[in-house]
């Protein structure tokens, strides 16, 4: 387990640092946003077939995505009234520096 954190933030330093250097370019960064895009897809793939060998899981899947759903909702509605709390109705106020 200290190994793979040891590894994790050692990549992310290292990614950090040639992020903040623009040592990539413009093409370089690019293709890293395109290429982790297409990781992602695989990564998406990959889950749906953990998920769908376990028949457990598909036999509570109803019950999974409504819970996601109301999840989902609950955030959404919890950002809006975030934001209606600290930036108020309708109010459009000129900051410094924003």
């Amino acid at each position: 387990m200290a190994l793979a954190l040891t590894v994790f933030f050692i990549f992310l330093s290292v990614g950090l640092f040639i992020g903040a250097k623009k040592l990539l370019g413009e093409r370089g960064l690019s293709f890293v946003s395109r290429a982790l895009s297409w990781i992602i897809y695989v990564l998406i793939f990959i889950i749906g077939v953990g998920l769908g060998g376990q028949r457990e899981v598909l036999d509570r899947f109803g019950w999974i995505g409504l819970q996601s759903l109301l999840l989902a909702l609950g955030a959404c509605a919890g950002s809006g009234a975030l934001i209606l709390f600290c930036f108020g109705r309708g109010k459009t106020q000129e900051r410094d520096g924003l």
